[in-house]
């Protein structure tokens, strides 16, 4: 709804023209398992901050 407010209003202001369409054909490989990612992201950031705590560690 709040999509279909702001295109009218974009149209009532010639910023949209309804005759011409433009349409993006690219494809992207889907990426379904999001928490797959997520697990990965989280280590990686555990593993980076506990590295700079042993660096700090090892300097002090």
């Amino acid at each position: 709804m709040i999509f279909n407010h702001i295109l009218q209003e974009a149209m009532n202001h010639g910023f949209v023209n309804p005759e011409v369409i433009f349409i993006d054909s690219i494809h992207v490989k889907a990426n379904a398992n999001k928490k797959k990612y997520v697990k990965k992201l989280v280590r990686a950031q555990a593993r980076t901050y506990q590295e700079q705590l042993e660096d700090e560690i090892i300097q002090n």
